[in-house]
């Protein structure tokens, strides 16, 4: 069952454009395709701001996406996507590219695409695609790694080695976008507001991916990413910025199994490390029992101390209920140690309250929700 709702509800895959789902809504004889996918959740923790939760508890949690591929002709295809969250002001795109298929092997698109990083850059807003009602923070969370898209052109294709065993690519440049937070800057300066977000825009950059099909359904990636920020934050302009990831992906009928480790550096800023681990298993009656743990470390050139603002460490377990490949109900339990990316309370207006409040190194977060694609 896992394995068909994968492959029946993703409408760009990581190694290609394919033809969509049976789901979704075909127009203009098949040659104009719409989908939908998003949730709602509730979301509260123990005292700190973390993720979608808060103390008061937050159901703000509200997101809807479409997604739209048009087949101008065999070989040309036309593909937009927004989508619209609760807690943003006004829609976003998320996609808007066009690509020109010279056959499986190759492709060219130009515009604005995912991220081919990881086993989750290309889908991160799919709900129904993962276990959790959200992707690991300590890579895909403001964690300045994996990026939110990029502008410019990419390749991409897929070769079959035989009958068992398969290989895809992607290589890309233009601009990318980053999104991190006020955390590491708060060491020195703890009247940040540690809700602000910074999306860094990584000029004259190159990326690739590289996946390994594997028999049995496993599969390998490495990925990776290079440019020059431009200034924000307490960042100059100019700095070098830097990502590569290993990945493992598993997905069986019943189980599965995702993995991955990330290195990212500032040049003369950071550094970070990130890996996480996660599994779930699925039993006929619908019900699906999930885990991971994921941690991120960071370190600030010239600062030797240690601080709480360095780390994230999680652990998480979720019970899901299935009722079909495209609806899910979903809760989960989480426990954090570290403030990467949990964080005291600051009024919503943007004063800097006296006494500034103090973030506790532990938080709890609890979660119910339900994600649906079409």
């Amino acid at each position: 069952m896992i394995r068909r709702f994968l492959f029946t509800t993703l409408f760009i895959p990581a190694i290609a454009l394919v033809a969509p789902p049976a789901a979704a809504f075909e127009l203009a004889d098949g040659r104009l395709n719409v989908g939908l996918t998003g949730g709602a959740a509730y979301a509260r923790t123990d005292h700190n701001t973390f993720a979608r939760g808060d103390k008061e508890g937050q159901y703000d949690n509200t997101s809807l996406a479409v997604a739209i591929i048009g087949h101008v002709s065999d070989q040309l295809s036309v593909v937009g996507r927004f989508d619209i969250e609760s807690q943003e002001d006004g829609a976003e795109i998320d996609w808007a590219f066009a690509e020109w298929k010279v056959n499986d092997a190759l492709r060219l698109r130009a515009g604005m695409g995912k991220h081919a990083f990881g086993n989750y850059g290309e889908i991160l807003e799919e709900g129904t695609l993962r276990p959790f009602f959200d992707v690991p923070h300590s890579m895909y969370g403001p964690a300045n790694i994996a990026g939110e898209g990029y502008t410019g052109l990419g390749l991409t294709g897929f070769f079959r080695l035989g009958e068992r065993w398969g290989l895809s690519y992607d290589l890309y440049g233009g601009e990318l976008d980053v999104e991190t937070s006020n955390a590491l800057a708060r060491i020195a300066a703890p009247a940040l507001n540690p809700a602000e977000r910074f999306v860094i825009e990584t000029r004259d950059m190159i990326g690739a991916r590289l996946g390994l099909e594997m028999p049995g359904g496993l599969v390998a990636r490495l990925s990776g990413y290079t440019g020059v920020e431009e200034e924000y934050g307490t960042v100059a302009e100019g700095v070098r910025h830097t990502a590569a990831a290993g990945s493992t992906e598993y997905l069986g009928e019943s189980l599965t199994f995702r993995a991955e480790y990330a290195y990212m550096i500032e040049q003369n800023t950071e550094t970070t490390r990130a890996a996480y681990v996660e599994a779930a298993w699925l039993f006929g009656s619908g019900l699906q029992l999930a885990g991971r743990v994921e941690g991120s470390w960071s370190k600030i050139d010239g600062f030797t101390g240690s601080s709480p603002n360095l780390r994230h460490r999680e652990a998480a377990v979720g019970l899901n209920y299935w009722f079909s490949p495209e609806f899910v109900l979903k809760a989960s339990y989480h426990l954090v140690d570290g403030n990467r990316f949990a964080f005291a309370p600051f009024p919503e207006d943007g004063t800097v309250p006296s006494p500034i409040p103090e973030a506790r190194e532990t938080t709890q977060l609890y979660l119910v929700g339900a994600q649906f694609s079409l």
